[in-house]
């Protein structure tokens, strides 16, 4: 049983990653892929065939919030 504490942890938590749409090409899926919290990267992989993806944080950032792995 989780506390209230616990899962008010766990919802802050979830808010405050940032994230990005990711549309996958090779399943023609949408997924939001969160950024890591120590290292300026987001990793995820796609919900269907499970390919992985790795999108560095460049220094200037991007104003886009969705993109396309291929």
């Amino acid at each position: 049983m989780r506390t209230l504490e616990g899962t008010e942890r766990l919802k802050r938590d979830k808010e405050e990653r940032p994230w990005i749409g990711i549309r996958w090409m090779c399943c023609n899926v949408y997924s939001r892929v969160t950024r890591h919290k120590d290292v300026k990267m987001y990793a995820g992989r796609c919900p269907k065939c499970l390919k992985s993806i790795n999108i560095r944080v460049a220094p200037g950032g991007s104003s886009c919030r969705m993109f396309i792995a291929t």
